[in-house]
């Protein structure tokens, strides 16, 4: 028998400071039995609570964070009964089931560890103090991507 997956979702205002002076909110999915987070989302903090948290839920499903695979919850926890509310509809559609639930422990933990990180802000960065471009390091992922999937260490000898 298949175990359910269960993720539990939130959504806090962040503590980091971004280059437009802008209010921004963090959306975390992850999965309850690993700890796993499957995705990370910067918003707006004025944007739509309920439609950006439903966005995240499908960047989380299908382009989870490396080292996850895309995958659909069974159910899903989160911890404002207005987006539960909200969600119910679409979540039927997709056959998730989801619940509110107050307090989400393993959840705060996530977010505290993402807002120490955040509030060390620019300069505390292995890529150059924070001066290389997003657009470098997406250059650079994706040929780090196109690097594995070649394999190149299936044809090392060794001997």
């Amino acid at each position: 028998m298949d175990k359910k997956m269960t993720w539990l979702g939130s959504r806090r205002p962040s503590c980091a400071s971004f280059e437009d002076d802008s209010e921004k909110d963090l959306i975390i999915w992850m999965e309850s039995d690993t700890g796993k987070v499957r995705a990370c989302s910067i918003v707006p903090d004025d944007e739509d609570g309920p439609a950006s948290f439903w966005d995240a839920l499908q960047t989380a499903m299908e382009n989870p964070l490396p080292g996850s695979t895309p995958a659909r919850p069974d159910r899903i926890l989160v911890d404002y009964q207005d987006i539960c509310q909200s969600l119910k509809g679409k979540a039927k559609e997709a056959g998730i089931a989801i619940a509110y639930k107050a307090r989400l422990p393993l959840l705060d933990a996530a977010f505290d560890d993402l807002t120490d990180f955040l509030s060390q802000g620019p300069g505390y960065s292995y890529l150059s103090d924070g001066t290389i471009l997003p657009s470098q390091v997406l250059a650079l992922a994706k040929e780090t991507v196109r690097f594995l999937k070649d394999r190149p260490f299936d044809e090392i000898d060794s001997d």
